[in-house]
This record gives C-alpha cells, sequence and structure tokens, in this order.
C-alpha cells in the first residue's frame, strides 16, 4: 500500500460469490473473506440475496477487528473504499428497500434481447463502444421490464453491487463511471448516459444512479449500518469504482502509463456531466495500436487489459470501460472461461492440481500435443461473442490417460490467453503482467509462458481489486479527491506489486496446436458468430 501515515483504511471487495474485507495499517494487512449463496433455481438464472452481501460484511469484519484487536492496533478507522463485481445490479424502490434479488452478471436470461440491442443502436456504437452479450446491464433491464412489468414498475433505481453495500452502509445513492461504463448504456464521447440508448430501448434514465468521481466520498456510515454491520459510526466510505478498474489501479502496473499519459482536468461546472471526467477526445494510435503495456488476470474468468488514453475505435471482438482515473480507461479481451473450466475439468476428474504440476515439472506426465481441449463451457465473448460455443475435447485415443485430458484443458485456457493478446494486438515486446489468483502455480506459468511465446511479469497476489478500493477510500477521505476532481493520475497510486519474471521457450509444436485450436472452434461454432 502507500501509506503515508499509519491510519487504518478498509478496502471491500464484493464479489460474485465472496466478500473480502482488508484492513491496512502501517504496511501490515489483515483479512478475511466470507462466501455467499448464488441463487440458480432454473437455467440461466444467476441471483443472490443481497441481504447475505450484509451479512458477509459483517461476519468478516468481526473477524478482522479481532485480528487487529489482537495485534493491539486501535480501531479508529480512516476510511473506507468499495470494489465490486460488475453488469448485475439490486432493484430498489423509492424508499430504498430491495425489491428482488440482485440478478448477477451471469445470469444469461436477458441474451434474447441482444438482436435487438444491436438492431436498434447499429449506428450508435461509436459512442457505446460494447457489443450487447448475455449478462450485461441494459439486456438484463430488457428482461426486467419485458419480463416483469410491475417489478420494472415499482423499481426506482437499480443499483450495482458495490453501490448496492455502499447505500446500505451511508444511506446515499450513487455509482462511478467504471460501473456505469460497463452497462451498454453509457455514451464514452459524453462521458454520460446515453439518452439515445434509453430512448430507443424504451428504459427509463432515471432508474439509473448519478454518476459521481471514484475519488469522492459517497457518504458516512450510518448509526443503523453500524448496528448491521458492526463498523464504526461516521467513517467515509468512498464511492469506489467497478472490480476491475480498481485491480488495475490497485496493482500499481500501470504507474509508467498513466505518470506519461496525464488527463487534462474535467470542467466543474454547469454542463459537465460526471463529476472529475473530461469529454473524451479520439486516443492516440500507440495507446490501442500495438500498446506496450498489459495485464493479465486469470481467475474464474481471464482478462487481458491495456489501458487506453481517450476513445478507440469501436470493436465487436473487444470491451472498452473507464477506470477510476479521470479520462483513462481500458480495452479488454474477456475469456469465460478460465478457472471455470479449469474446475470443472478438475472436479469432473477428481484431480489435484498440485499432483499434475508436480508431475509436469518433474517430467513424470508431457503436454499432450495430439489433445485439444475448448473450454468454452459457457460461451465466449473475445473475440467470439458466441453464447452458444461449448466445450469439447478433440483428439482423444485409447493412449490417453485423465492426466491427459488435464493437461490438455490447461493449454486450451493458455490458447484462450493467446488469443486475447494477440486480439489486443499487444506489441511483442510490451511489458506482460499477471496476477490472479492461478498465478501461484510456476508450472501452470510456464505452460502460458511457453503458450504466447512471451515473457511475463507474475505476481502471486490475489487482493489488487480490494487494494485499489482501499487507496481509492483513503484518497477520499483524505479530501482531495472532492477537492480536485479528476486528478488521480500516477501520483497517489499504490506501488506496483512484487513481481517475477517467467520466460518459458516455446516448443516447435506449439504454434502448429495453437493453429488447430482455432480452426476447430470454427469447424465447430464459427457459423454462430454473432458480428
Amino acid at each position: 500500500m502507500c501509506n503515508r501515515d499509519n491510519s487504518l483504511r478498509l478496502g471491500i471487495d464484493l464479489g460474485t460469490g465472496s466478500l473480502k474485507l482488508i484492513a491496512y495499517c502501517g504496511g501490515r494487512a489483515f483479512s478475511a473473506s466470507r462466501k455467499y449463496e448464488i441463487l440458480s433455481p432454473a437455467s440461466g438464472v444467476a441471483e443472490t440475496d443481497p441481504e447475505e452481501w450484509i451479512q458477509a460484511l459483517s461476519s468478516a469484519w468481526k473477524a478482522v477487528r479481532a485480528q487487529l484487536l489482537e495485534a493491539q492496533i486501535p480501531l479508529d478507522i480512516t476510511s473506507i473504499g468499495l470494489s465490486g463485481q460488475m453488469h448485475g445490479f439490486v432493484p430498489i424502490s423509492k424508499s430504498g428497500k430491495a425489491l428482488h434479488n440482485a440478478i448477477l452478471w451471469a445470469d444469461v436470461r436477458g441474451a434474447e434481447y441482444a438482436e435487438m440491442y444491436s438492431r436498434l443502436l447499429n449506428g450508435a456504437f461509436d459512442r457505446l463502444l460494447n457489443a450487447p452479450a448475455a449478462g450485461l446491464t441494459a439486456l438484463i433491464l430488457l428482461w426486467l421490464k419485458h419480463s416483469k412489468p410491475d417489478l420494472y414498475k415499482r423499481t426506482a433505481f437499480i443499483l450495482f453491487p458495490k453501490d448496492y453495500l455502499r447505500y446500505r452502509l451511508t444511506g446515499h445513492i450513487g455509482t462511478d463511471a467504471g460501473d456505469a461504463s460497463a452497462t451498454l448504456l453509457w455514451d464514452f464521447k459524453a462521458h454520460s448516459w446515453s439518452q439515445e440508448a434509453f430512448n430507443v430501448l424504451g428504459l427509463e434514465s432515471s432508474k439509473l444512479p448519478p454518476v459521481l468521481d471514484s475519488f469522492s466520498v459517497g457518504g458516512f456510515v450510518t448509526g443503523e449500518a453500524s448496528r448491521e454491520t458492526g463498523l464504526p459510526e461516521g467513517v467515509p466510505v468512498a464511492v469506489g469504482s467497478a472490480d476491475k478498474s480498481c485491480e488495475i489501479y490497485g496493482s500499481g502496473f500501470f504507474n509508467d502509463y498513466f505518470e506519461h499519459h496525464t488527463p487534462r482536468l474535467a470542467a466543474s461546472g454547469p454542463g459537465s456531466p460526471v463529476v472529475g471526467v473530461s469529454v473524451g477526445e479520439p486516443a492516440t494510435d500507440a495507446d490501442w495500436q500495438q500498446p506496450h503495456i498489459a495485464q493479465v488476470s486469470i481467475g474464474t474468468g481471464i482478462q487481458v487489459v491495456i489501458p487506453v488514453r481517450g476513445i478507440p475505435p469501436y470493436s465487436p471482438a473487444l470491451n472498452f470501460f473507464e477506470t477510476c482515473v479521470a479520462e483513462v480507461g481500458y480495452r479488454m479481451a474477456a475469456m469465460l472461461n478460465g478457472g471455470l473450466a479449469l474446475e470443472w475439468v478438475l472436479s469432473v476428474f477428481n484431480g489435484n492440481w498440485e499432483t499434475i504440476y508436480r508431475d509436469l515439472g518433474e517430467g513424470k506426465t508431457q503436454l499432450p500435443q495430439d489433445l485439444i481441449f475448448l473450454p468454452y463451457l459457457t460461451g465466449e465473448r473475445s473475440p467470439y461473442q458466441n453464447s452458444k460455443a461449448r466445450g469439447a475435447w478433440i483428439g482423444l485415443g485409447l493412449h490417453h490417460s485423465r492426466t491427459d485430458m488435464l493437461a490438455a484443458a490447461l493449454l486450451g485456457v493458455a490458447c484462450t490467453i493467446r488469443l486475447g493478446i494477440e486480439t489486443l494486438g499487444i506489441a511483442p515486446e510490451a511489458k506482460m503482467y499477471c496476477i490472479g489468483g492461478s498465478t501461484r502455480y510456476p508450472v501452470w506459468m510456464s505452460i502460458v509462458s511457453a503458450m504466447v511465446g512471451r515473457r511475463l511479469l507474475v505476481s502471486p497476489e490475489p487482493d489488487a481489486s480490494v487494494r485499489g478500493a482501499a487507496a481509492i477510500g483513503f484518497e477520499a477521505a483524505a479530501g482531495a479527491g472532492a477537492a480536485h476532481p479528476g486528478k488521480y493520475t500516477h501520483q497517489n497510486m499504490p506501488e506496483p506489486l512484487e513481481t517475477s519474471p517467467v520466460e518459458s521457450e516455446q516448443p516447435g509444436w506449439m504454434n502448429e496446436y495453437y493453429k488447430r485450436f482455432k480452426m476447430y472452434y470454427e469447424r465447430l461454432f464459427g457459423e454462430e458468430k454473432t458480428h
């Protein structure tokens, strides 16, 4: 952390299946995480009872509080910063009551409205910059309007997960550009909600929260929230940002980029659509053509992101969203089936990654050159935007073992990482940072390095999002965010996480293997492409 004093600051990351809370003080970290259930009573449904988020926060804080007391650290919390899963939302009434479970990004009931969205907004993608995909906010909201019209009518606001949590803590409604830009309802050139999208889709813009600066204070812990969670009353809570935005900020890997691409300050007078964010300009070619820095996150899904100053051209194969730093966005290749597919394979075969990695490292198991795994168990976003794609092993023979199939799964996921890197057009000599829960396995990172043919700078740190949230909270509480909106570039970013280089020689067979991987996808699912 960028500790300039020994103040106690909290970061909270509200993930899809668990909440993580970390308290930072004087270079030390105290953490706890709590899981909650993802409700899926029918195919395509993914919801969570938002009360479980509150219970998880209360339980996690109780555990961290005990750690702090044991360490004899006073419970004088300076700030709270929030990070959270993207795209999904909680519909709330005028009185602030949750009217329904949170509908999550993994919910695909809105997929049927993707074609309608594309048709009605065909001429606006140069401003919306994202192709419709199942689980993105606009499609979920369309499903809500057409499938549950009474619920839609009674909904006064939809709140994204971290914003609902902040509402319950402070009583204030709002969001940030990081979450707003990931809705398919955001005009990137105006840096505000797209009224055209609302009008054409027949949605009400009044149901979306006001957009605030991530580094501003979004309220203070109320007495009621203190009783519900145990957190002290009166602690300032920052607006915060979406989990990917917080991860980019919290990793510190893009410090050099921010330092050399300082955005100009936004006007904050009447007519400015978003506090702290200025009207976009076209990105310079150096920002999005052959970018020289990238961050790969390997978790349940896989995201390859590059920072972009200004507005890149629309690409249906990629996403573009805002960061918490004014006028800096990120272009992203998002692959849905990373750890999700690997853990499924592991469970089916009752396997153990520790054993697989050990055998691969010791040469007892070889990577199968004649067996290909397509990991598309839940469809795919980048580059195909194909929700109907599915997984497969191709080339199975009597000589293949369970271990071969597990190893092929690793190769298949590594191929999707390479595909994401190539789709973004990242320069061959670019700095490639890797982060995420599975990066702690050296053999796995060696396989990825070999497949992508690049040197990787690997951090085993799984908590960059919550680290970024805590840093944002600290800056907001310090008052600088409110006094100088939009000024955050590199000055107050956390120091970059420590990394170790991984560079594996690429075997001669891997390029041919990768070509066959892409060929098999095209033969099985190529005709299902939507763009």
